[in-house]
């Protein structure tokens, strides 16, 4: 064997070495499961107990479902104490809805969206709209608020957290909807 081919055969050896190293640094680095992207779920927090993932949910769910059938009728609701009630909701819950969404990320817990049917049931609705908004008001709040103070004992520091400041709004939309619940029939 001459030099050269030694030398050409050391060269590819060399060059398969630093290759293979690459390959394995960057695997040690990497995650064998892809990162969450749109519409991928982060990966889920092994640590977060099962009621939380559920408050994760359901608080999200809710107060979507509120914004969603606040914005739906607002523009038909014909007490401007109503309206001006929606309107806190869309202001309220949707920065609520935007702060829980970013926790329900960071804690790897993808959260649902509102069914069509939800809209489609108050886009269609025509007499009682706002009696019968109120009530529905009413009742989301009963139980948000019950839902939030169950969270706000979390082993979670920041599912606490989150749920001990959204309290006292929730507490105040539920007493404001029955003040209105009460004047609307």
């Amino acid at each position: 064997m001459n030099m050269n081919h030694i030398a050409k055969l050391l060269s590819r050896g060399a060059v398969a070495l630093v290759i293979a190293s690459l390959y394995c640094r960057l695997s040690a680095q990497s995650p064998a499961t892809p990162s969450a992207g749109p519409g991928m779920e982060s990966p889920a927090n092994p640590n977060l107990s099962h009621a939380d993932r559920k408050f994760l949910r359901v608080a999200s769910e809710s107060g979507l479902k509120e914004v969603t059938i606040s914005q739906e009728v607002l523009p038909r609701l014909s007490d401007p104490r109503v309206r001006d009630f929606a309107q806190m909701m869309v202001t309220d819950h949707g920065s609520a809805n935007s702060q829980l969404a970013q926790l329900a990320s960071r804690k790897g817990v993808e959260v649902p969206s509102v069914s069509p049917k939800v809209e489609q049931k108050w886009a269609d609705k025509t007499s009682d709209l706002d009696e019968d908004y109120i009530k529905a008001m009413v009742k989301d709040h009963d139980e948000a608020v019950e839902l939030f103070e169950k969270a706000a004992k979390s082993d979670d520091p920041e599912i606490a957290s989150f749920a001990q400041q959204t309290l006292p709004t929730l507490r105040h939309h539920l007493a404001m909807a029955r003040d209105l619940k009460k004047s609307t029939k």
